[in-house]
């Protein structure tokens, strides 16, 4: 049985893919673990040729900020190792690109933000 915190995230990151497939992109990988840590969504992108490396996040409150503001430096260098770790698992140069998808308690969960090329 998974924790509430892991059911909420499945949850979201159920949301985000259905939104990501309804712009078109395909899945490679979801919840891709690696010694650096976990990406929630590995898409293929197949107007540009690159694969995208998705961070879903959610905020239940704008106290602290939204919620790709907890996006932060540390978590952005876990995500690039992590996708490193994912090209040399393929044996291939690949293109990358890193997105975040988010949901605020304050839209109400239903706005998706789609952050792309994101960097820190």
């Amino acid at each position: 049985m998974f924790s509430a915190k892991r059911q909420i995230g499945n949850t979201f990151e159920d949301k985000a893919l259905k939104y990501l497939e309804d712009q078109g992109y395909e899945l490679i990988e979801r919840n891709y673990l690696t010694p650096y840590g976990e990406i929630d969504l590995i898409m293929a992108d197949h107007k540009t040729g690159e694969y995208v490396f998705v961070e879903v996040k959610s905020s239940q409150t704008s106290v602290f900020g939204s919620a790709v503001d907890k996006i932060n430096r540390k978590k952005m260098e876990k995500i690039h190792k992590s996708a490193l770790v994912y090209q040399n698992t393929v044996g291939k140069f690949i293109t990358m690109r890193f997105d975040a998808v988010c949901f605020d308690k304050a839209r109400g969960f239903e706005t998706v933000e789609h952050y792309k090329s994101i960097s820190v």
